[in-house]
Parts: structure tokens; C-alpha cells; sequence
């Protein structure tokens, strides 16, 4: 009888892991339920803009649904291929014109699917706008009302000088390993420009945007690659110096055109299908403007670059737009967490209905 005892006790005890074992399996920790305790990995790029939107889908996982986010840095091409591998869940800025063929063989895999269009970008050569048309609530007369052109640009080499001693002017170049900053030295060749400027390097977004700053502010010459909206143009009013439309033809041929046009996708890797599809579906639905990129821009610049203090306030303040990315009961956990205190933490008092519907 106690022999008998024994193994029954073993049996219950057996039992009662097993149940903790299949609860530790169930549909709710692959974060088809909720999101407690699992880890969404974003791809944290190098540049502004990224890491911002990164900290908004964060918060929105992390608020609404219940994840916890999680930023992992790095160069572009490291991060795409983590992205392909499935050591990165999400990439919320994929500028697939700077890596057309790279991205296309990731999309052919089927690891890795495209959810919606962020924003449309621009790239290209920049003047600000007052060195053509004058500023005149500050007193700038337009100094180069001529420019409007890269063909036009050697005539006006001594005005991009950085000092008097130097023969040639200064294109603030992409930078170091963005693809733009190979394809600006294939661009200075083919239009004839290397024996009127050279390219000058930047370190970083933060550099190169600390340079036209500097001009700006005191109404003088700058010229430069930038990409619109990004932190270099945010705040700025600037002149996109025109080259002949883009064509594949001349593309190739030496970069002999505009920039294509950018369309910033938002991807994610197919794991994500099965660990949290919800978050799928708020993705499909993520899609901003260039005016909201500029005001969350902004704030970065005015905060000394914060980003997550940038995206919780971008959050509190236009929550007509990201409302309508997720369902209304997410909406109101997000809302309340954004507004500790608050008396009536319902966003829906203050959310503008959706035109479209």
C-alpha cells in the first residue's frame, strides 16, 4: 500500500509538470495572445529617423500589446542580413532604392516580407533655399538666384569655399559608408565637377546636419547631399538642385540623373507570423508624412536627441494618426500609459474621426 502511495504521489507530481510544461507552450507565449516577457528585436539603424520610429512601434508593442522592445544597432547591410537571418524582427526604415539587388534576394528568400510604406523620400544635392530666392524676414538677399541647376554649379565654386586659399569649392558628402556617398563621387566625375569641388566627408547624419546648421543660422553658402525628410533637412528650407529625371539607362551609366525616388518600406521577418501577429497587422497600417517626419525631427534636434522622449512626445500629440493603426482598446492602454493621472485617459475624446471612413 505505501509502495502503491509513492507512485501515485510521483504521478500527480508528474502530471502537475507536464500541465506547466504545455502552459509554458501555449499560444499565449508565442504572443498570439499577449506579448509578456517577449522580445521584439528591432533593427536599430544609424541615422535619426529610424531610431525614432523604432521608438514609437516600440511603445506601441511594448503599451499596447504587451512586448518588450528591443534595439539592435548597427551598419545597414549587417542589419538587413540579421533581418533575413531572423536575428532582427522588424526594420521599420528599408531604403530599398540605396540596395536594390541586396533587397530584392532577401524578398525571393520568403524570410522576410515587406508590410507597408513608412514615408516617400527624396535624395539629392541641396542649396538653402535663401542662397536663391533671399530670406526676407532676415535681410538675406538671394545670392545665387542663377543656381538651380548641378550643371550651373562651377561657375559659382568660390562661393562654396571654405577658406580663400582653396581652389575648389565643398560638397558635403553622405555619410562614410552610406551608399550615397560612393554614388556623389561617381556623380562628381561624370558631371565634370572634380576640378571645381571636391566631397567633403561627414562621419555622421549628426555631422553633416551640424554643418548646415551652422550655415544656416548664419545665413552663409553650404551645398550638400541630404535626404528629405532626415535630420540634415529638418527645420530648413532647401533647394534641391535639379538633374535630368531618373532612368535606369543613365543610372547606370556614371549616375548620371536625379536620385529614384525612395520609398522607405517597413519589413519584418516571417517568424513574426507566428510571434506576434498582431504586431503584423499594426505594421501594415504604420504610415507617415513628411511633416510628421520633420516634427518628430525636430524634437529630436530640440531635445539634444532624444529619441525616446521624441517618439513619447510625438505619440501625446498626434494620436489622430496612430489611433487608427491599432484597435480601439489598444488605443485606450497606449493613451492612458502616455498620460499618467490624467482624469479621462480615453483617447477616443480626442481623436479625430478617420476621413477615409
Amino acid at each position: 500500500m505505501q509502495r502503491n502511495w509513492k507512485y501515485f504521489h510521483l504521478l500527480i507530481i508528474f502530471i502537475i509538470a507536464f500541465n506547466i510544461l504545455l502552459g509554458g507552450c501555449s499560444p499565449a507565449s508565442k504572443g498570439t495572445k499577449t506579448g509578456s516577457s517577449i522580445s521584439i528585436v528591432f533593427a536599430d539603424g544609424e541615422w535619426e529617423s529610424i531610431q525614432v520610429h523604432n521608438r514609437i512601434a516600440g511603445y506601441i508593442a511594448e503599451h499596447g500589446y504587451g512586448y518588450h522592445p528591443t534595439y539592435l544597432a548597427g551598419q545597414t547591410t549587417l542589419l538587413l542580413k540579421a533581418l533575413s537571418q531572423g536575428d532582427i524582427d522588424i526594420m521599420m526604415e528599408v531604403w530599398s532604392s540605396d540596395y536594390p539587388e541586396q533587397w530584392q534576394q532577401i524578398l525571393k528568400t520568403g524570410k522576410v516580407r515587406e508590410l507597408s510604406c513608412n514615408f516617400s523620400a527624396v535624395q539629392g544635392w541641396f542649396v538653402p533655399e535663401y542662397m536663391v530666392e533671399g530670406d526676407a524676414e532676415r535681410g538675406i538677399e538671394p545670392l545665387i538666384p542663377e543656381l538651380k541647376s548641378v550643371q550651373n554649379l562651377p561657375r559659382y565654386r568660390d562661393i562654396f569655399k571654405l577658406s580663400a586659399t582653396t581652389n575648389q569649392g565643398i560638397i558635403f558628402n553622405a555619410p562614410r559608408g552610406w551608399p550615397a556617398e560612393a554614388i556623389n563621387q561617381e556623380k562628381l566625375k561624370t558631371y565634370h565637377l572634380s576640378a571645381s569641388f571636391k566631397l567633403f566627408p561627414s562621419d555622421s547624419e549628426q555631422d553633416a546636419a551640424a554643418t548646415l546648421d551652422q550655415a544656416y543660422e548664419r545665413g552663409s553658402a553650404w551645398l550638400g547631399y541630404a535626404r528629405d525628410p532626415g535630420i540634415i533637412t529638418a527645420g530648413h528650407k532647401l533647394a534641391l538642385l535639379r538633374e535630368e529625371p531618373f532612368s535606369e539607362e543613365q543610372w547606370k551609366l556614371g549616375r548620371s540623373c536625379s536620385y529614384p525616388e525612395s520609398k522607405v518600406m517597413i519589413a519584418a521577418h516571417s517568424s513574426m507570423n507566428e510571434k506576434a501577429p498582431e504586431l503584423l497587422d499594426f505594421l501594415q497600417k504604420y504610415a507617415t508624412t513628411r511633416e510628421q517626419n520633420e516634427e518628430m525631427l525636430l524634437y529630436v534636434k530640440n531635445s539634444g536627441g532624444d529619441k525616446e522622449q521624441a517618439a513619447q512626445h510625438w505619440l501625446q500629440n498626434n494620436p489622430d494618426v496612430w489611433s487608427q493603426w491599432v484597435p480601439e482598446e489598444v488605443a485606450e492602454k497606449i493613451w492612458a500609459d502616455l498620460n499618467p493621472g490624467s482624469l479621462n485617459k480615453g483617447v477616443s475624446t480626442i481623436v479625430k474621426p478617420d476621413p477615409a471612413g
